[in-house]
């Protein structure tokens, strides 16, 4: 049996309201000079470290030599001038979608969520598109190897060149019985992959293919009668 040691709660994030200035009574009621640093970190539950980095950037401030760390926009500016930039962008491209908007102010260096976006959006009259989803209910089971082939293409990218990716599947067994990768959709290079694979092995039965574009069916349906 492993017995792991109790650990110390982890202190929380130290906040700069917590204290108003080096002598200031902040929101807990704490006063560094009344109080002390020890009391203070407990109290707040910041450590004493951060108080202390926290009071030299007081004295530096005090100097000219740096920024207060009591100073800067509030958290309901930054949250205003995100959500701004946030509608720009949606304004400036009006068919994106949040998570296409998130990444757009991404190469601005602007970190936000998609929920962030997408309520954002909403606020501004962004309504969802409604996806309709059918049913699938065809069923075809093949009982024997070459009973049927399934043909399509698969559009890749590498790097900024398309290439288009040609697999036939025997259903049965699903092995890859050819492929072939060209630039684009051509009827040559089907031709070519559906011959070799006949002739490694065999002629199918019937050959399908999922119907993702019916131009795409057409010259499928004309390549295979030209191929047979």
């Amino acid at each position: 049996m492993i017995v792991r040691p109790i650990l110390p709660p982890r202190p929380v994030a130290f906040r700069r309201e917590n204290f108003v200035g080096a002598t200031g009574v902040g929101e807990n009621g704490l006063s560094l000079d009344v109080h002390g640093v020890t009391a203070a970190a407990e109290k707040s539950g910041a450590s004493r470290f951060s108080i202390y980095q926290w009071q030299r950037k007081v004295k530096r401030a005090a100097k000219g030599e740096g920024p207060s760390p009591t100073s800067g926009p509030s958290t309901s500016e930054i949250e205003a001038k995100r959500d701004a930039e946030i509608l720009d962008e949606y304004k400036t491209h009006a068919g994106l979608g949040p998570s296409q908007i998130r990444n757009q102010l991404a190469r601005k260096n602007v970190r936000v969520s998609v929920h962030t976006v997408r309520r954002v959006m909403e606020g501004a009259g962004y309504r969802p598109p409604k996806v309709e989803r059918k049913k699938h209910d065809r069923r075809y089971n093949a009982v024997r190897p070459n009973h049927m082939w399934h043909l399509d293409f698969v559009q890749r990218y590498i790097g900024k060149a398309s290439t288009f990716t040609l697999i036939l599947i025997d259903d049965c067994s699903r092995f890859v019985v050819g492929h072939g990768v060209d630039d684009a959709e051509r009827a040559d290079m089907v031709i070519e992959t559906f011959e070799q694979a006949v002739a490694r092995h065999g002629r199918p039965e019937r050959v399908t293919r999922r119907r993702r574009l019916p131009d795409q069916r057409a010259q499928f349906q004309d390549v295979l009668g030209t191929a047979w």
